[in-house]
């Protein structure tokens, strides 16, 4: 949406005026004007409204499409008048992620998306991601997440947008783009990233393994020394004083080994 307004407003387009507007996930939005119901959406949405292509502009969005664009197409009533072709390019580090996820251990990359398979393709390719699945409404992403954790999968999900928040309510760890993202995706997520970039999304997973590996340690280690006290009480090894020495010293040690997470 903001790509038509900033493409109108430099070829010196002014809207006019709409009312009763709707959005619809996955498809698009329909406006009532003076001169009718415009819709603007993919495909799904014109067909739904029994507006048919002509075999021109059929032509016409399969040659945008073909090159990677997303087309949205425009009818006033049930009358297809138009097509607007957008390119979506990678954010701004986004084959670096895919490249560090990989290599902090992720096994496979997975690209959920409502645009067409063939521009969903082409960026995957660009990417190196592993699988595109393309041409899904929420609900599609829904059934596709459940279906990885179906298979055994545990899935972490990134996304920003209206459609992504029933997929990211839904994955096992979920993330959203908190500047970009909309108000939706940050309410579903687990994680909201006050950043737009992506390499943070690797950081916080090593982030969280660290964490997780001090947890792990400091259980442990905790374990072990209540143990080894009980142990020297039984045996009459241990009294008062010097339990309380080693305890205290042991919960020291746990304090000092959380604390390399500050670092």
């Amino acid at each position: 949406a903001k790509a038509i307004l900033e493409y109108a407003k430099e070829n010196d387009i002014s809207p006019v005026h709409a009312r009763d507007w709707s959005l619809h996930p996955g498809l698009g939005a329909t406006a009532e004007t003076e001169g009718g119901t415009i819709l603007v959406g993919n495909r799904r949405l014109i067909q739904s409204r029994n507006a048919p292509l002509t075999p021109e502009q059929d032509a016409a969005a399969a040659a945008y499409e073909s090159r990677g664009a997303t087309v949205a197409f425009v009818a006033l009533g049930s009358a297809p008048v138009g097509l607007i072709a957008i390119t979506d390019p990678p954010r701004p580090g986004a084959g670096t992620l895919v490249a560090a996820l990989k290599e902090a251990g992720v096994k496979r990359t997975v690209m959920l998306t409502g645009d067409n398979a063939a521009a969903a393709r082409r960026v995957a390719s660009d990417l190196g991601i592993d699988e595109v699945r393309a041409g899904l409404l929420p609900e599609e992403k829904v059934r596709a997440i459940q279906d990885l954790q179906a298979k055994g999968h545990v899935v972490a999900m990134v996304g920003d947008g209206i459609n992504d928040a029933p997929a990211l309510a839904t994955a096992d760890v979920s993330i959203a783009m908190g500047v970009s993202g909309t108000e939706a995706a940050i309410e579903a997520a687990d994680i909201a990233l006050m950043t737009d970039r992506l390499e943070r999304v690797p950081q916080a997973i090593g982030l969280n393994r660290r964490i997780l590996r001090v947890v792990r340690q400091n259980v442990v280690f905790a374990v072990v020394v209540v143990a080894a006290l009980l142990a020297g009480v039984i045996g009459r090894v241990v009294f008062l004083s010097g339990g309380m020495l080693i305890h205290e010293a042991s919960v020291l040690l746990v304090i000092l080994n959380g604390m390399r997470l500050l670092r």
